[in-house]
């Protein structure tokens, strides 16, 4: 079961960390079919980096858990 929690604790940090370096790469990603040549507000930019953040948090808790 460990190897779960490292699996997943690996993929949350690259997961995290594409998303608090490339943010409108990010919300491209997730959303570009919903909309048609739309520019995303610094809200929304700054809300999907606060994302990333959580992510690598919940790896840092994966890995604890496994440890």
């Amino acid at each position: 079961m460990d190897i779960v929690y490292w699996i997943c604790a690996i993929l949350l940090i690259g997961l995290g960390i594409f998303r608090i370096a490339l943010p409108e790469e990010s919300i491209y990603l997730r959303a570009h079919w919903r909309f048609k040549d739309c520019e995303p507000s610094e809200t929304y930019i700054k809300m999907e980096r606060f994302g990333g953040i959580l992510c690598i948090v919940f790896a840092v808790i994966f890995i604890v858990i496994a440890l």
